[in-house]
């Protein structure tokens, strides 16, 4: 299924969701004109569970128009990560939780980040999730 001209979209789950390790990348490709998208990959916004993060990794498709992005609750790496911003030409706002390890960033993906305006990571301990920070939007 597909939604081309829909530009905003936020994605949380109901109790008992099963999530695709793609969802990201899903999303992505069904809806190739969005603007601001949020995605929330925890269950319970009120507690953290390390063993529901999911991994943001493999190949993202090309997001022209997207210029807010929040993912809550995910496992990124840099290699993850350089693919968000180099697949987001656009990208203004840039707010993730979970976990990043910043020991992984290198010269080249700082000079990426930089390129965003508004950016946060998550900690480098998991344990400092902090689901309640206001949206972007």
């Amino acid at each position: 299924m597909e939604f081309p001209n829909l530009e905003d979209l936020q994605v949380s789950p109901s109790y008992g969701t099963i999530f695709d390790k793609y969802l990201f990348q899903s999303v992505c490709r069904a809806c190739p004109c969005l603007k601001r998208l949020k995605l929330r990959f925890t269950v319970d916004g009120h507690f953290y569970y390390p063993q529901l993060i999911i991994p943001i990794d493999g190949t993202i498709p090309v997001m022209h128009e997207l210029r807010f992005l929040e993912l809550i609750g995910c496992e990124l790496n840099d290699i993850g990560l350089a693919a968000v911003i180099d697949n987001g030409p656009v990208l203004q706002s840039l707010w993730i939780t979970g976990c990043f390890n910043y020991r992984e960033m290198d010269d080249e993906l700082k000079a990426k980040c930089a390129r965003v305006e508004n950016m946060t990571l998550p900690q480098d301990d998991p344990n400092s999730y902090l689901p309640f920070l206001p949206p972007l939007w």
